[in-house]
């Protein structure tokens, strides 16, 4: 059976996130935990890592594209192997969110925390806290 590729949701404010680029192209081979495409988000701009190894066999959307986290944006799987078509995927963004939401209830820091994903969840805390700090420090210079 094919492995839906979806958006992630890497933070809980995150809504939607915007494909830069796929990496990989129909037809391509692609190995878990291999990136296959960059996304953007209003807080940073990351590489996915592919949840099954197997072939690309569909792409719904390309780069630019604006997609709602937890949507379908493609297939990995057994060359040759049939994928539900994007209708279906269009079908399932109607639901409403309550039912979206109940199947993402794995909290966003345990997945993070996972080996692999430690050190990119430590840089993005990193990067805000920065940010964070910087905005700090202009507001009490503006009052000095």
């Amino acid at each position: 059976m094919a492995t839906e590729l979806t958006m992630p949701k890497n933070d809980m404010d995150m809504e939607e996130g915007t494909i830069v680029k796929w990496l990989k192209n129909v037809g391509d081979k692609v190995e878990k935990g291999e990136m296959f495409m960059e996304i953007e988000t209003d807080k940073t701009s990351m590489e996915i890592e592919s949840p099954a190894t197997g072939v690309l066999l569909a792409q719904f959307y390309q780069g630019g594209d604006v997609v709602p986290v937890n949507t379908v944006m493609g297939y990995v799987g057994e060359a040759g192997e049939a994928v539900p078509e994007q209708g279906a995927k269009a079908a399932a963004e109607e639901a409403p969110k309550e039912e979206k939401r109940s199947a993402v209830q794995q909290p966003l820091l345990m997945h993070l925390l996972q080996k692999k994903h430690l050190q990119r969840f430590c840089l993005m805390q990193v990067e805000f806290l920065q940010l964070h700090m910087l905005r700090s420090l202009q507001k009490i210079m503006e009052s000095i």
